[in-house]
């Protein structure tokens, strides 16, 4: 119990030290989000690795479902949850590519591509190569020593909370798409 109170407690002040660009990262994507998906014509498009993967899924339910308030389905894919296609582009071209290849196909300008990673994986990082010369790009990431500023000139959003813990990681990145899924809600109210 007590030991769970700490990791509480951890996330609690690391969004105390972050909090400006904890709220910045919020407001960027939401701003984003509310141009090219609900005004816009867009989609978004999220996917990542293990845990990643399964956070994609979560946010593409929010977008298609509801968060706090029934309102219209939004456009949005994860591109981890259809395993025939992860494991034949796998098996056939590499596992670097299963998103890469993916976008290739699905991405579009008005779109917003989001991967996720804790470790900064090779697979990730090759499909937001292509995807930033396509549309909207955005890497939400907790990389201590993020390495893909200089690669990508700029081209790419990097949404970044540095921690040690992926599982801290994980916790803050819920609370972000809560929040932007918040202002989301609220946006749609105001603006039926």
């Amino acid at each position: 119990m007590l030991r769970r109170l700490k990791h509480i407690e951890n996330c609690y002040d690391l969004i105390l030290m972050n909090r400006n660009m904890i709220l910045d990262n919020i407001e960027k994507l939401t701003n984003n989000i509310i141009e090219n998906i609900i005004t816009g014509n867009g989609k978004v498009i999220i996917f990542g690795n293990g845990g990643s993967a399964a956070e994609a899924d979560h946010v593409v339910a929010e977008f298609l479902g509801k968060y706090n308030m029934v309102r219209r389905a939004l456009p949005a894919i994860s591109l981890c949850n259809s395993l025939s296609t992860l494991t034949a582009i796998s098996n056939d071209m590499g596992y670097d590519h299963i998103f890469k290849r993916q976008l290739s196909a699905l991405a579009q300008p008005d779109d917003i591509v989001i991967g996720i990673s804790t470790s900064g994986s090779h697979n990730i990082n090759k499909a937001l190569d292509i995807a930033k010369d396509i549309c909207n790009t955005y890497l939400l990431t907790c990389q201590k020593n993020i390495s893909v500023n200089g690669v990508y000139n700029n081209q790419i959003t990097i949404l970044n909370i540095p921690v040690d813990k992926t599982s801290i990681a994980q916790e803050l990145n819920l609370i972000m798409w809560h929040s932007i899924f918040d202002k989301i809600d609220k946006h749609l109210k105001e603006n039926p």
